[in-house]
């Protein structure tokens, strides 16, 4: 797993430095939108609003990116994703002291994404057909497995893998609240009578607000992306 900081300043530096290829890279990007067509950067926003804003911005540029990334999580991909020409979109204007984690940058594009595919409400097969719990031999096997540095991490996504298939919908009304609000503190703390299939027997969970909705964030985006199993 990679535990990486990538800081939005380093990301226009490498903008710059590639702004002779801005052509190439333009016709690499996913045709879903203009800077005409996404809304303006607020410079009133705190550090989590401009993260949410920043995966807003890039998925009305790179819908169809974000759902590869989704299928196929290679994390090299949310390198592509956010290094393409600021001059196009201005999704990193006003970004210099914001510093994001990869999975918290995941987690902003997954929510994007997932609210661009779905912005009404959630796909009906998520009520119909929810899917099972993973086994807890599977995920103990993953979170074993992990470097020691990403441990803790990897049980909070876990979790929310595990939560996302079996409460998509709950999951769901998460991600339609703002960030950093009174209502999003409400809607997560009504998921916590579901939390009881996703936790080993015994064990305490502790997490933030903003931890938790980017790891359920990206599991709901990669539960839709794959779509219903027949």
């Amino acid at each position: 797993m990679i535990r990486t900081v990538l800081s939005v300043l380093g990301i226009l530096g490498l903008v710059c430095a590639t702004g002779a290829q801005a052509q190439s890279t333009s016709e690499r990007s996913s045709v879903t939108g203009s800077r005409f067509s996404k809304e303006k950067f607020n410079n009133v926003r705190d550090a989590r609003s401009t993260l949410s804003f920043f995966g807003r911005c890039v998925a009305t540029y790179r819908s169809d990116r974000i759902k590869d990334y989704l299928l196929n999580p290679v994390p090299a991909k949310i390198q592509d994703l956010i290094t393409f020409p600021n001059s196009e979109t201005h999704c990193v204007n006003g970004y210099a002291a914001l510093k994001s984690g990869y999975r918290e940058i995941r987690g902003s594009l997954s929510e994007a994404w997932y609210l661009r595919t779905f912005p009404d409400s959630p796909p009906a097969w998520f009520a119909d057909d929810p899917a099972a719990a993973p086994s807890q031999e599977e995920v103990a096997k993953r979170i074993i497995e992990a470097d020691v540095e990403d441990r803790a991490d990897v049980i909070v996504e876990e979790f929310a893998r595990c939560f996302a298939a079996i409460a998509p919908v709950e999951t769901d009304r998460v991600l339609r609240t703002p960030v950093a609000t009174k209502d999003e503190r409400v809607a997560i703390n009504r998921l916590a009578p579901n939390f009881g299939p996703c936790a080993f027997e015994g064990q305490k969970l502790s997490f933030d607000e903003a931890s938790l909705r980017s790891a359920l964030a990206y599991a709901l985006a990669a539960h839709a992306a794959r779509g219903k199993l027949s």
